[in-house]
């Protein structure tokens, strides 16, 4: 009698890819460790991530905007264990009805209130914390019951060494964000403003592309494999400021120049790391620029971010002098704190089998 495979549930909030991109990541992986299928459920960019990366079947539904029972028991038949990203609702509507895994890669920005609306989370199956900038310690403060450290959730990185080459690329990730979905293509107008003519190949999600302009830039969608791949050979990368590519850049020994932040947990991530660069760099211009607090209610913060780019993209002294820090730093490699950080990828996969009740000695 042949044993059923696995069933994968990936469930990731649709801002930008970071939530999506941690949950392929740990789903894949289970996928080639335990033979799991695998199932999205998403809207906007967490689908066009899943469907990119050839997931064997994708659900739209979107927690949001509501769900029945009905519509919860039609996943729950689908699947095994729920990989969850930055969804808590989706926390919600799945415990006591299936193990549910939970993965946080922002643990140092939530305060006390975020775990009193989503009680949820506190009890849920299994917390997996990315331990970045002092994460872990935060969130042990927080009463969750079942809390797992793990290292930088990333992709492996190319083995091979890739030759570098001269050119640069711009990178803007998913764009897209809950709290005002039609900022993505305003923040790409002004992120690539301020790097004309510094770069001509653009990747990001298509989500945004049909909403721009005609530019002299060409626009690229890639899976993350590729992506990857572009990260390791080109000479300079400018990225907006999301923490899951700019852990897969350190891996691949990227030169990085930081475009503004585009929403709060980018914010907070440029003000990290201005404090482990040198006082004249670009990401310490930024942060200047961008202060904000952790622990503050997000949907506020992330609008404190778009007012200071609406600001910002009027202002001329600010494109000024951003290009004379970009001109006087050029790309630089990112700080040991993100290279350091080891890959949590096996421990995921771990927790996922011991969810599934699954033995180490279980593979495809």
């Amino acid at each position: 009698m042949t044993e059923r495979r696995p069933r994968i549930g990936l469930f990731a909030e649709a801002f930008g890819f970071g939530p999506a991109s941690k949950v392929w990541t740990v789903a894949s992986a289970c996928h080639e460790a335990l033979g799991a299928e695998l199932v999205g459920v998403g809207v906007s960019v967490s689908a066009e991530y899943f469907a990119k990366e050839h997931c064997g079947s994708l659900i739209t539904l979107d927690p949001r905007a509501g769900l029945s029972p009905d519509q919860i028991e039609a996943v729950v038949r689908q699947i095994d264990v729920a990989v969850v990203g930055l969804q808590p609702e989706w926390v919600g509507a799945l415990t006591g009805k299936v193990p549910v895994a939970y993965i946080d890669s922002l643990g140092f920005m939530w305060n006390d209130g975020h775990f009193d609306r989503y009680s949820n989370l506190r009890n849920v199956d299994a917390y997996i914390a990315q331990d970045c900038f002092g994460a872990v310690a935060k969130l042990q403060t927080r009463g969750i019951k079942n809390l797992v450290s793990v290292g930088a959730i990333i992709a492996p990185h190319p083995h091979a060494e890739i030759a570098r080459r001269d050119g640069s690329i711009v990178h803007l990730g998913g764009l897209i964000n809950i709290y005002n979905p039609g900022n993505g293509s305003f923040y790409a107008s002004f992120a690539l403003s301020l790097v004309d003519n510094l770069a001509s190949e653009i990747l990001a999600s298509g989500e945004v592309e049909q909403y721009l302009p005609r530019s002299s830039f060409r626009w690229r969608r890639a899976d993350n494999w590729e992506a990857l791949q572009e990260f390791s050979r080109r000479k300079t990368v400018y990225t907006s400021p999301g923490l899951t590519a700019l852990l897969e850049m350190a891996a691949c020994n990227a030169d990085v120049v930081p475009l503004p932040p585009q929403n709060y947990s980018q914010a907070l991530i440029v003000n990290h790391i201005a404090r482990l660069m040198p006082d004249d760099s670009v990401w310490a211009f930024l942060s200047e620029r961008y202060s904000l607090a952790e622990g503050l209610e997000e949907q506020a913060a992330v609008e404190a971010v778009h007012v200071w780019n609406r600001h910002y993209a009027e202002n001329e002294d600010f494109a000024r002098r951003y290009r004379e820090s970009v001109e006087r730093n050029g790309g630089q490699p990112l700080p040991d704190h993100l290279r350091s950080r080891g890959n949590g990828c096996a421990a995921c996969v771990d927790t996922i089998r011991r969810l599934l009740g699954l033995s180490h000695s279980h593979t495809s």
